[in-house]
């Protein structure tokens, strides 16, 4: 499940960088920086870069890999909640991920695409971390979170700095029209041009 999760996050996260050419060329700058001497970029190259880390995030947040919520069964004692309501035991508890990473209340500007909300350039714009479920949480967090996340800076770090990307065809349309929740996220189609930035 690992990777059709991976897969889903990295397609969304390109199509969010064509349609944000600032935070594109931004993270393009970062990563441009980061051992320049290098022609290929392995992941300790790439493992303390918060812009980077920052939109992975970000495209975690609008897009979660499964979007549809988790469950969780309280106890057979029942849980009592901060503001004081009772929920019986074993029921059933459903969140759904996609609406509540899009909340104003935990997140302001919830449909921007801001990698700084996830780094010390604007923290303001996640007003309660725990909304962000992406990753499950709690004992039930995804056990492959860090591998995950690794392996999505590596890719996107050596795309960014390889090549120009833009968006052809439909320009993500597919994308969003065909994406489908099947208790993981299905994708639509994304068609884009790489072309090399430099010459070998």
């Amino acid at each position: 499940m690992c990777s059709d999760t991976t897969h889903a996050t990295l397609v969304w996260l390109i199509w969010e960088l064509c349609k944000n050419p600032d935070v594109y060329h931004k993270l393009r700058k970062t990563i441009d920086e980061t051992s320049p001497s290098k022609s290929f970029l392995e992941a300790e190259d790439v493992a303390n870069i918060p812009y980077l880390e920052g939109a992975i995030y970000e495209a975690l947040r609008l897009h979660p890999a499964v979007p549809s919520g988790v469950s969780r069964e309280t106890p057979p004692s029942g849980i009592t909640l901060p503001d004081g309501q009772y929920i019986p035991g074993e029921t059933v508890v459903w969140m759904p991920i996609h609406t509540l990473q899009r909340d104003e209340r935990y997140f302001p500007s919830p449909l921007k695409f801001m990698p700084e909300r996830w780094t010390d350039e604007a923290p303001e714009y996640i007003q309660d971390r725990r909304a962000f479920m992406s990753f499950s949480a709690g004992v039930y967090n995804c056990v492959g979170q860090k591998l995950a996340v690794m392996e999505m800076t590596t890719v996107v770090a050596n795309l960014v700095r390889s090549f120009e990307i833009e968006l052809r065809g439909d320009l993500g349309e597919a994308l969003i029209k065909k994406s489908r929740d099947s208790f993981t996220l299905t994708v639509g189609a994304l068609d884009v041009r790489l072309t090399p930035r430099y010459k070998h």
